[in-house]
């Protein structure tokens, strides 16, 4: 609720019921089965291996280009129809354009479908750019229009196959996706996860290099960095200095900046924490989030926080309607060579990705591969929230009544704020309501 974490232990929402993690296996005696403990043996089979990469970066982008079509080649094997994800991005982009290549020499350029969603509010509409993919590579594409007034209709069905609570309307985005997939007859989709975390496509990498390079008193470059980053993605003094100090200064620090800024800090005053048995620290602490080193970022990204979540939605809301989801940037040949590449490789001068881009070369249009903007599968949820601001004014009132105490009326108050304007839209509001719809779905009392 406070850190928008989860998946990054072995725990989930329910009592007794814990996750076999990434890289681990479970072994059972079948003969031996009433005498288990509380919780399965569990093991590692895998971990996340790198070797440094001492080749130029052209030899990087080549190399980054053969194991990337390696990739999504193996993962076109299928006796029934295949189909892709297009979100207008770098990474879905690849795919599609690398798929279409593949096909085009086998002869069966015909067949590729993708399904992209698109939004009729212009500020979160990609498809200009999902139409610059179809239209030069002439494929057939599929949109959806995910509308406010059927989220609510749907919403039971995602949570119960979400298990959770989930984090904003995205996941929404995506569950019309996969189920526009299914109509159409296209049972294995591949995705684009994963690629934001082995090559730094988030823009808190950006915070991540500047104290790197602080730490490292190699502040000519940071200058240099700082002033390009600003160039190329218009990020202002505020973005860059709360980035330098998120991963420099200790928690206490941060911790009073938050509350300043948000009003928020480790304990909001819109729950309450009377009783609750939890540790008030980030778990960017213990997941490897705050950092200066952009491999130990990445790293954190892939085996301990925003990778698990992102695949628990999309495998939810993919086998929800029977379709497999497959993804060529989690090949592990691909993911071990990015980790061992240079930080220059995939972030310097204010341009990520840039292996990946350079590796693209010839097979993205060019206004996808040095398209600097990131969107994703989003919904326009400010807009709903703001239009619809009475709806939900009930629904928060509603999460407060069921959450038996846990959600304070001060939930309330943080909704008037950032619908008069005095505190920037987030998805806390949104949290609130998915909690409460949890504990509806699933009969939970506190």
């Amino acid at each position: 609720m406070v850190w928008g974490q989860f998946d990054h232990t072995d725990e989930t929402m329910f009592a007794g019921v814990y996750q076999v993690r990434r890289g681990e296996a479970v072994e059972l005696d079948l003969g031996k089965l009433n005498n288990l403990g509380a919780k399965l043996p569990v093991y590692t089979w895998y971990n996340l291996q790198y070797r440094e990469f001492a080749g130029s970066f052209d030899e990087a982008a080549n190399e980054f280009k053969k194991l990337f079509i390696d990739a999504v080649s193996l993962r076109l094997r299928s006796d029934v129809q295949v189909g892709s994800c297009l979100s207008g991005g770098l990474d879905s982009s690849s795919i599609v354009c690398v798929i279409n290549d593949l096909l085009c020499q086998s002869g069966k350029s015909n067949i590729q479908y993708t399904v992209s969603a698109g939004a009729k509010v212009k500020k979160y509409d990609e498809s200009e750019y999902i139409d610059a993919v179809l239209s030069e590579r002439d494929i057939k594409g599929y949109y959806v229009y995910p509308e406010f007034d059927a989220l609510f209709q749907v919403l039971d069905d995602i949570t119960w196959h979400q298990e959770e609570p989930f984090g904003s309307t995205s996941i929404y985005a995506q569950w019309q996706v996969y189920k526009k997939a299914s109509e159409r007859g296209v049972t294995v989709m591949l995705d684009g996860q994963g690629a934001d975390e082995s090559l730094l496509g988030y823009h808190n990498s950006f915070g991540v290099q500047f104290a790197g390079l602080f730490k490292s008193l190699h502040w000519v470059k940071l200058l240099t960095e700082i002033n390009a980053c600003n160039k190329v993605h218009g990020h202002d003094a505020s973005f860059i200095l709360r980035g330098m100090l998120s991963n420099l200064l200790p928690e206490a620090g941060l911790n009073k900046l938050r509350y300043i800024r948000n009003g928020g800090g480790n304990k909001p005053d819109w729950i309450n924490f009377d009783g609750l048995l939890v540790n008030e620290v980030s778990p960017s602490i213990y997941t490897g989030q705050k950092t200066s080193s952009l491999r130990e970022l990445s790293y954190s990204e892939l085996m301990e926080s925003n990778l698990q979540p992102l695949l628990h939605y999309a495998d939810r809301d993919s086998m929800a309607h029977s379709v497999e989801t497959r993804l060529p940037f989690l090949d592990y040949r691909l993911v071990e060579f990015i980790l061992g590449l240079p930080d220059e490789y995939e972030l310097s001068q204010g341009v990520t990705k840039r292996v990946l881009r350079e590796g693209m070369k010839g097979i993205l249009p060019e206004s996808i591969r040095l398209r600097m903007t990131k969107l994703g599968f989003v919904t326009p949820e400010e807009v709903w929230m703001r239009e619809k601001s009475e709806f939900f004014t009930t629904k928060i009132q509603e999460a407060i009544e069921c959450s038996s105490g846990l959600l304070t009326n001060n939930c309330l108050s943080l909704w008037r704020d950032i619908i008069h304007g005095n505190t920037s839209f987030d998805f806390r509001i949104w949290k609130m309501i998915s909690f409460c719809n949890w504990m509806r779905r699933f009969s939970v009392h506190l």
